[in-house]
């Protein structure tokens, strides 16, 4: 189980436990839930941080008083929701309680809503854009791969290959907007997500490396 700082489960018997926790502490508790969401998605071994009430309180104060304190906690607040909605949809995959459609629908609608929301100086970010597409590309994968649409689920299948290829270009052109200079302080966790999505090269007998 993961506590925030000074928790009440760990402080010593009888010692009084501090209820305020500072923005650095925020900052902190959520930078592990952001690390562990990314480790786990691309290397697999690991269980990410669940999201918990705490969190959404950490996550409402930064917002609320990053114009003021420290201008990039608006920016790391889109990084986390984003994140949050891919991790999501990563959970989601193991349930079958509802049909992939309606639940990706309510999905896609919480993205755009992010988007909607995003301040001007971050629309044309290749790192923010770069967790959209990633998230996006999700959502129009599963439903590709949806068992349960209509009569027209050959059509449908096709449409949402179709947003899929369209993300895949949109992403690309994203990627090769950024100058080279700006790659050393990139994070590749940041800019190369929607290549997870991307199936490996078929591998064929007349492609393997023949032995001299």
């Amino acid at each position: 189980m993961f506590y925030p700082p000074n928790h009440a489960s760990q402080a010593p018997v009888g010692e009084a436990v501090a209820t305020e926790h500072t923005l650095e502490e925020r900052r902190a508790v959520l930078g592990c839930l952001y690390m562990s969401s990314i480790i786990s998605s691309y290397l697999g071994q690991i269980d990410a941080l669940r999201w918990t009430p705490y969190m959404e309180e950490c996550l409402r104060i930064i917002r609320g008083r990053s114009s003021t304190e420290c201008p990039t906690d608006e920016y790391f607040a889109y990084q986390v929701e984003l994140q949050r909605v891919s991790r999501d949809l990563e959970d989601a995959k193991s349930l079958a309680a509802i049909p992939p459609s309606l639940y990706l629908k309510a999905v896609q609608a919480r993205l755009d809503g992010i988007k909607e929301n995003m301040s001007p100086q971050f629309l044309n970010d290749e790192t923010l854009l770069g967790a959209v597409y990633f998230a996006e590309l999700s959502i129009f994968e599963w439903l590709s791969q949806d068992t349960s649409l209509g009569p027209n689920a050959q059509i449908q299948r096709i449409e949402y290959l179709y947003k899929c290829l369209q993300t895949v270009k949109a992403a690309m052109e994203s990627f090769f907007r950024i100058l080279p200079a700006e790659y050393r302080s990139s994070s590749t966790s940041s800019i190369a997500p929607p290549a997870t999505r991307l199936p490996p090269p078929a591998t064929t007998k007349s492609r393997r490396p023949q032995t001299v």
